[in-house]
């Protein structure tokens, strides 16, 4: 009995077509998170560089996803969370070492021009050589 590719010889020598079974696979992707509102404020509010390289990891990803490149728009994705995690930190300790600075500055000139303006010869007063 020889097989066909497109039919059988069945045992009383007529022809039968082979059914094969149709399976639908279909297959559902779940749109990774590209972080893109973490991105916006981080470019508004933190730090402008490393928000800005979020914003386009993270518009890629989107467009990635809807090419089909599901690896790519998670890499993608996973990119843009760094860069909008590193400008979040670097926002917060700039922000931070910026307020310790000028707290310091401002406690700095009130000694210098409150607390030492009773003493008569202070070391940051001019010498009255200068006449």
């Amino acid at each position: 009995m020889e097989k066909d590719k497109t039919r059988l010889l069945a045992d009383n020598g007529v022809y039968a077509y082979e059914i094969l079974p149709v399976t639908d696979v279909t297959v559902v992707r779940i749109k990774p998170r590209n972080f893109l509102g973490m991105a916006i404020y981080v470019t508004l509010c933190c730090c402008l560089p490393c928000g800005i390289i979020g914003l386009v990891y993270s518009i890629d990803s989107s467009n990635r996803f809807d090419r089909g490149d599901y690896t790519g728009a998670v890499s993608a994705a996973s990119k843009a969370k760094q860069w909008s995690i590193r400008g979040l930190v670097y926002g917060i300790v700039s922000i931070v070492l910026f307020t310790a600075y000028f707290i310091l500055m401002f406690i700095w000139i009130w000694y210098i021009y409150f607390l030492e303006s009773d003493v008569e010869q202070s070391v940051y007063t001019l010498p009255n050589d200068f006449d």
